[in-house]
């Protein structure tokens, strides 16, 4: 299954995943309700159930009975907004999941060599699949665990345990981090924190039902007290019956959705990191190890973000089976041909931390040379012969021998070669700017340096004026720094500085996201013009990828107007007698006739794509093959034209791979 078919897939298994839900929901909602009325009825008045049971039934009567209609509305009203609270309560990024389970964020800046180690794993394999770099949380305790969590590949965090980074070696640790960047190519996070929201309605019942059990026991005094408290613990104990059985149903969905993906997460990391010993070994490691948790009152809720699951005990390990959110580990280390005996030949974590820094390569990452003197060289412990000038290669040289179909299977299925592709230009770009990407100051210093770059000289002076007057004074301070290291860059080193800075520029308060727009809108228009450099900066770093609440549910034919400025615009940065070839191309891919808009421009180009960003898909293929025939076709690859390849991708929910550079 390639990584189209499986986001077809995933946007399939949400509509299941949604229906099962309400089946469980309108379950939980009519024995609620039933208990409601009942409860309710018989507070009010023992003469109409003893008169309805000697008429009608007693069912019948309360099936009839008014009360019902209002305690069905109450109670689906109640789980909606639980479900709908916890939505809000995530935030729309991972951060949240994160910090419940007592994660602690790791800095760029920390001279942990541990957390620096981590961070340098983070960092090179979000680059190398061509996402932006995930903000990193460490969570305590002594057990081997990590989790990938957030509604898009821009908003997600990773976080691993103090036992992983401890008894994992780096190989090890990589193959673990690997399998979580497997769930954020493939959608598999925003599935996850779906489920989250949708369970913690029906949790509430069961909360609320023991809130009124336990206080019905608060206060006794006269005997019709008595009564009344044993009748509100009955109703209080009802309420967490039927709460925790809709937990355990919607526990057997969750369970039912998450196992599958997991034996894919492996063999991906197995892919991407051209190395089976290290995932098996530290699956090896959770198997025989001590039986340790995760100290978090919130474990058991996110479950099935975890690398590996939970261990259970006492009743719920009876139905582990049917709950347990993961397969069994020795299943899975077969599949990665390996037996459940742990290699001995796999050092212990500070044997290994030893043997990796003995490693002779000395290009590292910038941020990371001044924060792990000691462990600098663990960064590059997995290459072995890398040609350093393939990222200041030309697109042209790049793409020369490429296929369509070879970008098309790449997308979400990064290998060992595009992981040593980042690893190679993180270690050419300049330290100072890897560096400046940690700091909110320097983040936006950097950003203004890039769109002033992308600019002609001529209007430098109109641009460093205009943030002299409106930036931070520690901004532009920063930004003279940064700007010999800047001139330097060749624009195909935007990129992976974009991604870089990404994070740090999330942490902006909304002062300073108000302050940064305006300026980098009017770093851009000074000259009058956009330029696709420009663009792609902005939309990157200033007004991050926006998402749409619909699921993407258009084909090819919906969007063709949004298509006709996609392909027009494309065309335009190639030579006027090689368009029509190109164009018929295109349009063989897509199975549709392009014509020629009113307007072709970038800012229409802006508002195509938020169309274009709704395909299903199982569209999304074509479409691409499409743009790298236009871009190909003539056997020139210019910057501008990867810029919007990369771009375009990227919108599509569909990042390229390193290896492509930009």
């Amino acid at each position: 299954m390639n990584f189209f078919e499986h986001q077809d897939k995933a946007r399939k298994q949400s509509t299941r995943l949604l229906f099962l839900f309400l089946l469980a929901v309108s379950a939980v909602v009519f024995f609620t309700a039933i208990v409601i009325t009942g409860t309710l009825t018989y507070f009010q008045t023992q003469g109409f159930l003893s008169n309805a049971s000697s008429h009608m039934g007693y069912w019948a009567a309360l099936l009839h009975n008014p009360i019902l209609l209002w305690s069905l509305l109450g109670t689906l009203i109640f789980i909606i907004l639980g479900s709908a609270f916890k939505a809000l309560q995530l935030g729309g990024n991972g951060i949240q999941v994160a910090l419940a389970m007592n994660g602690k964020h790791v800095h760029p800046d920390t001279h942990n060599p541990d957390y620096q180690k981590l961070l340098n794993i983070v960092t090179e394999m979000a680059l190398a699949s061509g996402n932006p770099v995930p903000k990193v949380f460490v969570m305590p305790g002594a057990a081997i665990n990590a989790f990938a969590a957030g509604f898009n590949r821009h908003q997600t965090v990773v976080a691993v345990t103090e036992g992983a980074l401890t008894q994992l070696s780096r190989n090890e640790l990589q193959g673990v981090i690997a399998h979580e960047f497997s769930h954020i190519n493939f959608g598999d996070v925003k599935i996850n924190m779906r489920i989250v929201a949708l369970l913690h309605g029906i949790l509430l019942i069961g909360i609320i039902g023991r809130y009124i059990a336990w206080g019905s026991y608060g206060h006794y005094g006269h005997r019709s007290s008595s009564r009344r408290n044993s009748k509100q613990a009955g109703l209080g104990f009802a309420l967490m019956a039927i709460g925790f059985t809709g937990t355990f149903f919607g526990n057997l969905i969750k369970a039912a959705v998450s196992r599958q993906r997991e034996y894919l997460a492996d063999a991906s990391a197995v892919q991407f990191t051209r190395n089976p010993d290290g995932i098996a070994n530290a699956l090896k490691k959770i198997a025989q190890g001590p039986d340790a948790t995760l100290e978090s009152s919130h474990a058991e809720e996110f479950s099935h973000f975890y690398f590996s699951s939970l261990r259970l005990t006492g009743v719920q390990n009876f139905f582990s089976g049917l709950l347990a959110t993961h397969p069994e580990i020795d299943k899975r280390i077969e599949r990665l041909g390996h037996t459940l005996t742990l290699d001995i030949r796999n050092p212990p974590h500070h044997a290994t931390q030893a043997n990796n820094t003995a490693q002779p390569n000395s290009q590292v990452m910038g941020f990371a040379r001044a924060a792990e003197p000691a462990s600098r060289a663990t960064f590059t412990s997995t290459i072995h012969t890398i040609d350093n000038n393939r990222p200041s290669q030309s697109p042209s040289a790049q793409y020369a021998t490429l296929k369509a179909s070879n970008i098309i299977d790449s997308i979400g299925n990064p290998t060992h070669s595009n992981l040593d592709a980042a690893q190679a230009h993180l270690a050419s770009l300049p330290t100072l700017l890897v560096d400046a990407c940690s700091n909110p100051f320097s983040a936006r210093a950097l950003i203004y340096g890039l769109l002033i770059q992308a600019t002609a000289k001529k209007y430098h002076s109109a641009q460093l004026d205009h943030l002299k007057t409106h930036a931070h004074p520690e901004t532009v301070k920063t930004l003279q720094q940064l700007q010999p290291a800047i001139a330097q860059l060749n624009p195909q080193n935007f990129y992976p500085l974009l991604l870089l800075a990404e994070p740090t520029l999330q942490d902006q308060s909304t002062q300073q996201a108000d302050t940064f727009q305006d300026c980098a809108k009017a770093l851009i228009k000074v000259d009058n013009q956009l330029s696709l450099l420009e663009w792609a900066i902005y939309r990157l770093a200033v007004a991050p990828l926006r998402q749409f609440k619909n699921s993407r549910q258009k084909n090819l034919q919906d969007c063709q107007s949004a298509l006709n400025v996609l392909f027009y615009y494309t065309l335009s940065l190639t030579e006027p007698a090689q368009r029509a070839p190109l164009l018929a191309q295109a349009e063989k891919h897509l199975r549709l006739t392009i014509t020629k808009p009113q307007k072709v421009s970038l800012n229409a180009l802006d508002g195509a794509m938020n169309s274009i960003a709704q395909l299903k898909p199982l569209s999304k293929p074509a479409l691409i093959k499409a743009l790298i025939a236009c871009i190909i076709g003539d056997g020139e690859v210019t910057e501008e034209e990867t810029t919007l390849l990369r771009m375009v991708a990227l919108i599509l929910d569909c990042p390229i791979p390193e290896r492509f550079g930009l």
